[in-house]
């Protein structure tokens, strides 16, 4: 906030780091999408903050901390199986590959999600070409 003083600039310079600070989380996340390691205690350690501030970050972006990782690594299956380069590899190596490594939970979450199977996803891209 330009020109604030006092109370408002102190607030307006802590919502600044706060914003900072999730998004450097998400990168890390991001960065390691793919690990079995990934873990909220862990993320918390590297980033020197408690495990519950980085709930209330992304609480306050309006998703959970769970949420936020299971959407993203759904994300990047749909890529991997929409990608040409990739259709030999088996349906579970693409569910490693995002980071799901039960492969019936990663069929579940992916057909709530996209309302197609992952099998399904990858014949309609290769139709598409």
């Amino acid at each position: 906030m330009l020109g604030a003083r006092g109370d408002a600039a102190e607030e307006a310079r802590l919502r600044g780091l706060a914003a900072a600070r999730f998004e450097a989380i998400k990168a890390d996340i991001l960065a390691q999408l793919d690990s079995p390691a990934l873990s909220l205690s862990d993320l918390a350690a590297a980033h020197r903050i408690s495990a519950r501030t980085i709930q209330l970050l992304f609480e306050k972006a309006g998703i959970t901390y769970s949420g936020f990782v299971l959407e993203q690594r759904l994300l990047r299956a749909e890529r991997l199986l929409r990608n040409p380069g990739l259709r030999s590899r088996k349906i579970i190596e693409i569910a490693h590959l995002a980071g799901f490594h039960d492969v019936s939970y990663f069929h579940r979450a992916f057909r709530r999600r996209f309302g197609a199977t992952p099998d399904d996803v990858r014949k309609l891209a290769s139709e598409a070409e």
